[in-house]
C-alpha cells in the first residue's frame, strides 16, 4: 500500500429522516451534497499514486427487520459497483460498516448489535466471497458509547467489552463464510478507533490470525487537524509536532513494536485557509508513518467551503486535485516521486444543497467562547481546563506561612510569629505587585495549620491566624492574580492506614472552616487539599508509594472534594487541586491516583524538580550543567505527565518546580526556558518554588529578594517569560544577590527530598566487601564484553565429558581462555566481563547435583583472570535445558538452581563486590509461540519463582554473599513490555540489578533473515529509542539499577554503520546510567551471527572503529590499542591436488568425504567429483543442499552425520569444531 483516500460523506450518508428510502434505495449516496460516485474518480486519484480506497458505508435504512436483516438488493448492487470502480483497477479497497446507530458500545444493546452485525456481514461476505486480497473488510467504524462523557475519551469497561465482543463476532462471521473469506484481510478497531492509551490497553487483538489489521483514526495534532472550536490553530508548530509525535509513539508502541499490522483508516487536517501549513504537516506526518510501515487513508468528506470541517482535497465533480501542494507532500513523505496530475486551477465552488447542512462530525466542540457569569455569586462557570489557559506562570511564597516552629516559638503568645520563623520577612502586598510586573500571575500560598487550630472534635482555627492568611491571600487576589491556598507542612495527614481516620476527620474540619472563610471568592482563588501526602520516613516515601499510601491519599482527596463541594457560596464551583501520592512525578503514583470523572473543576497537582541531579539533589551525583542527559530525564518526566494527564484531558498544574542555585545562573536560565517551553506546549502552568534562600550549602531556590523587592536572577525570569511565549521584560532587577542576616532558626528549614551529601563508602573490615547499593556500584562500570561461546558452549552429544570435563570450553571453535585476553580488553577501557557458563554436563545427579571439581576449578581460573586485574565479573548460568520456564518442570528447576548456586556461592564467598552473580540467562518457554514474544502467565510465574529461589539461595549462603550484587532477568531477559510488566523486582534489597538483553534495532542488530538491513537509519534510531524508552521507564525511572547484559550488532560488512550505531547506543545508555556488555561469540566469518570484535587467538581488536565508538559514546578518551591490521582470514588453500586427475578441488566449506582411494579423499560438488582439501573447516552437508551450522546444538543424527537447525533450515554440525 502507498497511501489512501476515503470516499467520505457518500455511501455513508444517512438521510432516513428526509428521504424516502423505499422509493429510492440509492438516493442517500448524494444526500449529503456529494455527486454520484464514478470510476473516473478513482482513476484520477490512482494517477496521483493513491492505491488504497476506503468506502465508508452506512447500511441502516438499507436492510430489513429481524431475524434476517436482509440487505436491499439495489443497495448491495450499488455498493458492489462502487467497490469495483477501484478494485478492478488494481487498487486496495476497504469496505466497512459506518454511521450506524445500532452498534453503539453499550451492554444493554450488545446482544442485538451482535445479531445484526453477524447477519449484515454474512451477506456482505457472500457477495464478495470470490474477491482476492485487494478487498479488505473493516468490521466497525468508530464503535463507542455515544453521547456519554467517555465517548471520545478512551472508553470504560463497558465500552471496551462491547467493542471487543463485536470485533470477535465480525471475525468469526467472516472466517466461517465461504470462498476467499477464510484468507480475507480484516480490520478491527479499538474503542472508537481512537488513538488513546486506555483504548489501546483494553483492545483485544487476535494472536492466532495473521490476516487481521488494527484500524486506528488519528486527526493529530487535534487543535490543528480537527478542532473547530476554541483552541483551534492554523499553524503546525513545535507544540503540534510534539503532540503528533506522542500519538505516533503510542501507536508504534501498541502495534508496530508488537508486530501488529495497522492502518490509519482516517486522518486529515481541516482546511483553515492554511494550505502551506497543511502541506508541511502532511509531509511530516506521512514521513513518520512511512518509517513505521503504516499506510494512512485521508478523510475526504467533499467539503471545501463554509465554517465546518473542510477536509476535501479532491473535486469529484470536475475530477481535479484541489490542493496539489498537499498531495505532493504526501507523495514526498511516502518517498515516492512527486508528480501531481489533474490539478485544479482554483478551489471548487460546490453547488448549493439543502441537505449539506446535515453533515456533522461528532468530536467537534462548539465554537462558542463566551463564558457564562453567575450573576448571584460573580463566579464564572468554566471548566478547569479553560481556567488554566488564563494562567501565565507562578511563584510560591515558600518557607513563610508554611514555616513550622512549634518547638521553639510560643504559639499561644503570638499566633502569627511563625510567618517569619524560617528567616523570611513578613509578607507584603508590594511583593506580589513586583512579581506581577514581571508577568507572574499565579501565586501559591503554602500554609501550615498545625499549631494554629484547637483540639478535637472541632479543630477550630485560631482567628488571628485565619485573618493573617486571609490578608496574604488578598494581597494577590485583589490585584487580579490567581491564588492557590493549601494545607502544607502537617504531621497529621501522613498516608498511613492507622492514622487515616483521624486525618480525614481533621481534614474535613479544617477545610470546612477555610471554605466558609473564602466562600464568596471567585474562580481566582483555588483550594489545594494536600501538599505532598506520603508515608513519611519509609522506604517508599519518595519512590511512588504502595497500596497503603495510595489508598490513604485517594481517601483524603475524596474527603477534601466532598467537604468543599458541600460547603456554601461559590465553593460548589470552586476549582480544586488534588495530588497523587507525594504529588510525585512517578508512574506508580500516577497509575494508582484516582481522579474524579464527574467534576470538571478539579486539577491534578504535581511537583517535578527535574532533572533531579541538576534541579534538587544536594548530595552525591549532583551536577551544575543542564546537558543532554538532563534534557532526556526532563523530557521523560514531562512525557509521563503528558500521558497521564494532558492526553487524558485532565487539567494539571505544576505546583512546585525549580532548580537549586549552584552558582550556575546561565545553566539555570537555559534549563528554565527549555522547561517552560515544554510545559507551555502541554498547556500546563508551573509555579516556581521560592524558599527565600540565597546563601549557604542548602537548597537555594530563591529568585526574588522580598526584603528589597528585587528580582535577584533576572536571566532566569527572562527565560521563563521567553519560554512561555511572552514579551521578555524583567523589571525591578537586583544589581547583586542579597546577603541575608544570620538567623538561628533558619537552619530548621529543610526539604524532604534531599539526600545526604555523604559520599564515603563504608568498608567491612572483616570481609573486604563494600556495603554499597547496586545503584552506586554500576556507576563505577564503563562498558563490558561477553566471553561468548566458550564456557557456555554445550557439546554433550559429541564430547566425552567424563573423559575431559574442560574440553567443552573450545568445542564451539573459540580458543582456550587466557588472562591476556582480559588484559588487552582492559587496555581498551572495558572493565566489565560477563562469563556465560553452562553447567549442564558438569554436575551429577539428584539430590546433590554436585558440580565437577575440575569444571568448577576452570571456571574459577577464568573468573580470576578478570577479577584479579580489578575488573567487574558477572558469572551466570547460561545454556541450560532444565531451567525452561514451564510449570511442569518448575519444581525440578528450582531444586537444581538452588543446589548449583549453593555450590557456586560457597566457591566465591570471599570475593568482594567486583564479582556479581547472575541467576539465569534468558529463561523462557523454549520452542513455543511466546518464546521470544514477552511470555505468558506460566512463563512469568516460572521466571519470577526461579529468581526468588536464586536470591534466597545466595542471601542465605556464607561469606560476602549477604552483600553480593545479584542480577535477575525478566522473562527471556527480553526488552519487552509484557515481560517488564510481569517482572517481580525485590523492593527490600538494594543489591539487586535487573538484567536485560537488547539487540536493537532488531533488523540491523540481530536479524539474520528476511527484513535484515545493514544501515542504521532514522527508522532504526526510532526503534532503538523506543526500546531504550521502555527500559528507562521500567527501571531507571523507578530507581532500579540495570545492566544490559547482552547487546551487539551483527557484522554485515558494514563497519562504519556499526560504529555509528555503537556510539549512538552507548551515548544513550550512558545518559541513562546503564552499563552494557557486548556479546562477542568469537565469530568473524560465514553467514551466521558474526558478533566477534576481538580476535582472541592473536589478542587483537578486529574492529577498532567500533571500540572507539563505544569509548566516545561513554564519554571516555578515545584510545584503541592492540588493533588488528586486518580482519582475521581463513588459511590460504593448499595446492589443489586433484587437478592432475582432471577435477577441481571442493570449495572451502565442503570437505564431506564421499569416497577415499589411493589418490586421496573425494567429495561431490555440482554433480562432479572434487578433491577434498584437508585444511578447510568441514562442511559436509553442502552436497545435501544445506549449509553447516555456526553452533553445535544437535537435534538429530542419521547415516550422514549430526544435524542442527538455523533460521528454520537444517544445518550440518561440524564434528571438528564441536
Amino acid at each position: 500500500m502507498k497511501f489512501g483516500w476515503n470516499l467520505g460523506n457518500t455511501l455513508d450518508a444517512q438521510c432516513i429522516d428526509n428521504l424516502d428510502y423505499e422509493k429510492d434505495q440509492t438516493a442517500s449516496e448524494t444526500c449529503w451534497g456529494n455527486p454520484k460516485t464514478t470510476e473516473d474518480m478513482f482513476k484520477v486519484l490512482m494517477d496521483n499514486q493513491f492505491n488504497v480506497f476506503r468506502i465508508p458505508t452506512t447500511w441502516s435504512g438499507h436492510f430489513g427487520e429481524a431475524p434476517d436483516y436482509k440487505i436491499n438488493e439495489k443497495w448491495l448492487k450499488r455498493v458492489h459497483e462502487v467497490v469495483d470502480y477501484a478494485y478492478k483497477n488494481g487498487a486496495f479497497v476497504i469496505l466497512n460498516i459506518h454511521h450506524e446507530t445500532w452498534n453503539h458500545a453499550f451492554s444493554e444493546t450488545l446482544e442485538t448489535a451482535k445479531e445484526i452485525l453477524e447477519k449484515i456481514w454474512t451477506q456482505i461476505a457472500e457477495e464478495f466471497k470470490d474477491y482476492d486480497e485487494h478487498l479488505i473488510f473493516e468490521g466497525l467504524n468508530e464503535p463507542r458509547k455515544n453521547d456519554t462523557p467517555v465517548e471520545w475519551n478512551g472508553g470504560d469497561q463497558e465500552g471496551w467489552d462491547a467493542v471487543n465482543a463485536m470485533n470477535a463476532v465480525f471475525l468469526k462471521t467472516i472466517r466461517s463464510s465461504g470462498g476467499n473469506n477464510l484468507k480475507r484481510h480484516l480490520m478491527i478497531p479499538p474503542y472508537a478507533a481512537a488513538c488513546n492509551e486506555n483504548a489501546f490497553k483494553n483492545y483485544i487483538f487476535p494472536e492466532d490470525d495473521d490476516k487481521v489489521i488494527a484500524s486506528v483514526h488519528a486527526y493529530q495534532p487535534y487543535n490543528f487537524a480537527l478542532n473547530n472550536g476554541e483552541g483551534a490553530v492554523d499553524k503546525f508548530d513545535a507544540k503540534g509536532k510534539n503532540e503528533l509525535d506522542w500519538n505516533l509513539g503510542i501507536m508504534k508502541k501498541r502495534f508496530v513494536d508488537q508486530g501488529i499490522p495497522m492502518i490509519l483508516g482516517e486522518y486529515g487536517a481541516m482546511n483553515r485557509d492554511n494550505d502551506e501549513e497543511r502541506a508541511k504537516w502532511a509531509e511530516y506526518y506521512m514521513e513518520k508513518v512511512t518509517a513505521m510501515g503504516v499506510p494512512q487513508v485521508w478523510w475526504d468528506n467533499g467539503i471545501f467551503e463554509g465554517e465546518g470541517e473542510r477536509f476535501g482535497i479532491f473535486d469529484r465533480s470536475n475530477l481535479k486535485i484541489v490542493y496539489p501542494g498537499i498531495v505532493a507532500a504526501l507523495q514526498k513523505g511516502r518517498g515516492l516521486e512527486v508528480n501531481v496530475v489533474h490539478a485544479a486551477e482554483a478551489k471548487p465552488k460546490p453547488e448549493t444543497t439543502e441537505a449539506t447542512t446535515e453533515v456533522t462530525t461528532e468530536a467537534t466542540e462548539s465554537t462558542e467562547t463566551t463564558v457564562p457569569i453567575n450573576p448571584s455569586t460573580g463566579i464564572r462557570d468554566i471548566s478547569s481546563k479553560e481556567l488554566i489557559k488564563e494562567m501565565k506562570f507562578g511563584w510560591n511564597l515558600g518557607n513563610t506561612l508554611d514555616a513550622q516552629c512549634i518547638d521553639n516559638l510560643d504559639y499561644e503568645k503570638d499566633q502569627t510569629a511563625s510567618e517569619t520563623c524560617w528567616g523570611n520577612p513578613k509578607t507584603t502586598e508590594d511583593m506580589f505587585k513586583v512579581l506581577m510586573d514581571n508577568q507572574f500571575n499565579v501565586f501559591r500560598i503554602p500554609t501550615t495549620w498545625s499549631g494554629h487550630f484547637g483540639e478535637a472534635p472541632d479543630y477550630k482555627i485560631n482567628e488571628k491566624w485565619l485573618k493573617r492568611v486571609h490578608e496574604v491571600v488578598d494581597y494577590a487576589y485583589k490585584n487580579g492574580a490567581f491564588v492557590i491556598l493549601n494545607i502544607h507542612h502537617e504531621t497529621w495527614n501522613h498516608a498511613f492506614s492507622e492514622t487515616l481516620e483521624t486525618a480525614k476527620e481533621i481534614l474535613e474540619k479544617i477545610w470546612t472552616q477555610i471554605a466558609e472563610e473564602f466562600k464568596d471568592y471567585d474562580e481566582h482563588l483555588i483550594f489545594e487539599g494536600l501538599n505532598e501526602p506520603r508515608k513519611n520516613d519509609t522506604p517508599v516515601e519518595w519512590n511512588g508509594g504502595d497500596q497503603e499510601g495510595w489508598d490513604a491519599v485517594n481517601a483524603m482527596n475524596a474527603v477534601f472534594l466532598k467537604t468543599i463541594r458541600s460547603s456554601g457560596g461559590n465553593n460548589s464551583k470552586r476549582h480544586l487541586m488534588i495530588p497523587p501520592y507525594a504529588a510525585a512525578c512517578n508512574e506508580n503514583a500516577f497509575k494508582n491516583y484516582i481522579f474524579p470523572e464527574d467534576d470538571d473543576k478539579v486539577i491534578a497537582s504535581v511537583h517535578a524538580y527535574q532533572p533531579y541531579n541538576f534541579a534538587l539533589n544536594n548530595g552525591e551525583g549532583a551536577v551544575d550543567k543542564f546537558d543532554a542527559k538532563g534534557k532526556n530525564e526532563l523530557d521523560w518526566n514531562l512525557g509521563i505527565m503528558k500521558k497521564r494527564f494532558v492526553d487524558q484531558g485532565i487539567p494539571m498544574i505544576l505546583g512546585e518546580y525549580g532548580a537549586m542555585n549552584r552558582d550556575n545562573d546561565e545553566e539555570r536560565a537555559k534549563w528554565a526556558e527549555y522547561y517552560m517551553e515544554k510545559v507551555t506546549a502541554m498547556g500546563v502552568p508551573q509555579v516556581w518554588w521560592d524558599n527565600g534562600i540565597f546563601e549557604g550549602e542548602g537548597e537555594r531556590f530563591g529568585i526574588f529578594d522580598r526584603s528589597n523587592l528585587k528580582i535577584v536572577y533576572p536571566g532566569i525570569v527572562a527565560a521563563l517569560q521567553k519560554g512561555r511565549g511572552l514579551e521578555v521584560n524583567v523589571v525591578h532587577a537586583a544589581e547583586a544577590k542579597p546577603k541575608p542576616e544570620p538567623t538561628e532558626v533558619t537552619t530548621e528549614a529543610t526539604t524532604e527530598a534531599t539526600e545526604s551529601t555523604e559520599t564515603t563508602v563504608p568498608i567491612n573490615p572483616s570481609t573486604g566487601i563494600r556495603d554499597i547499593s547496586s545503584k552506586e556500584l554500576i556507576k563505577e562500570m564503563k562498558f563490558g564484553w561477553n566471553l561468548g561461546n566458550t564456557l557456555d558452549a554445550q557439546c554433550i552429544d559429541n564430547l566425552d565429558y567424563e573423559k575431559d570435563q574442560t574440553a567443552s570450553e573450545t568445542c564451539w571453535g573459540n580458543p582456550k581462555t587466557t588472562e591476556d585476553m582480559f588484559k588487552v580488553l582492559m587496555d581498551n577501557q572495558f572493565n566489565v566481563f560477563r562469563i556465560p557458563t553452562t553447567w549442564s554436563g558438569h554436575f551429577g545427579e539428584a539430590p546433590d547435583y554436585k558440580i565437577n571439581e575440575k569444571w568448577l576449578k576452570r571456571v574459577h581460573e577464568v573468573v580470576d583472570y578478570a577479577y584479579k586485574n580489578g575488573a567487574f565479573v558477572i558469572l551466570n548460568i547460561h545454556h541450560e535445558t532444565w531451567n525452561h520456564a514451564f510449570s511442569e518442570t518448575l519444581e525440578t528447576a528450582k531444586e537444581i538452581l538452588e543446589k548449583i548456586w549453593t555450590q557456586i556461592a560457597e566457591e566465591f564467598k570471599d570475593y568482594d563486590e567486583h564479582l556479581i552473580f547472575e541467576g539465569l540467562n534468558e529463561p523462557r518457554k523454549n520452542d513455543t509461540p511466546v518464546e521470544w514474544n514477552g511470555g505468558d502467565q506460566e512463563g512469568w510465574d516460572a521466571v519470577n519463582a526461579m529468581n526468588a529461589v536464586f536470591l534466597k539461595t545466595i542471601r542465605s549462603s556464607g561469606g560476602n554473599n549477604s552483600k553480593r550484587h545479584l542480577m535477575i532477568p525478566p522473562y527471556a531477559a527480553a526488552c519487552n513490555e509484557n515481560a517488564f510488566k510481569n517482572y517481580i523486582f525485590p523492593e527490600d534489597d538494594d543489591k539487586v540489578i535487573a538484567s536485560v538483553h537488547a539487540y536493537q534495532p532488531y533488523n540491523f542488530a540481530l536479524n539474520n533473515g528476511e527484513g535484515a538491513v545493514d544501515k542504521f537509519d532514522a527508522k532504526g534510531k526510532n526503534e532503538l529509542d523506543w526500546n531504550l524508552g521502555i527500559m528507562k521507564k521500567r527501571f531507571v525511572d523507578q530507581g532500579i539499577p540495570m545492566i544490559l547484559g547482552e547487546y551487539g550488532a551483527m557484522n554485515r560488512d558494514n563497519d562504519e554503520e556499526r560504529a555509528k550505531w555503537a556510539e549512538y547506543y552507548m551515548e544513550k545508555v550512558t545518559a541513562m546510567g546503564v552499563p552494557q556488555v557486548w556479546w562477542d561469540n568469537g565469530i568473524f566469518e560465514g553467514e551466521g551471527e558474526r558478533f566477534g570484535i576481538f580476535d582472541r587467538s592473536n589478542l587483537k581488536i578486529v574492529y577498532p572503529g567500533i571500540v572507539a565508538a563505544l569509548q566516545k559514546g561513554r564519554g571516555l578518551e578515545v584510545n584503541v590499542v592492540h588493533a588488528a591490521e586486518t580482519k582475521p582470514k581463513e588459511e590460504k588453500p593448499k595446492e589443489c591436488w586433484s587437478k592432475k586427475y582432471g577435477y577441481e578441488c571442493c570449495s572451502s566449506e565442503n570437505t564431506r568425504v564421499v569416497v577415499t582411494d589411493e589418490t586421496g579423499k573425494w567429495g561431490v560438488e555440482n554433480g562432479q567429483w572434487c578433491g577434498v582439501l584437508d585444511y578447510t573447516e568441514a562442511c559436509w552437508s553442502l552436497p545435501f543442499g544445506y549449509k553447516c551450522c555456526t553452533h553445535c546444538k544437535v537435534l538429530t543424527k542419521d547415516e550422514n552425520g549430526k544435524w542442527g537447525e538455523e533460521k528454520g533450515e537444517w544445518c550440518g554440525i561440524i564434528e571438528e569444531k564441536c
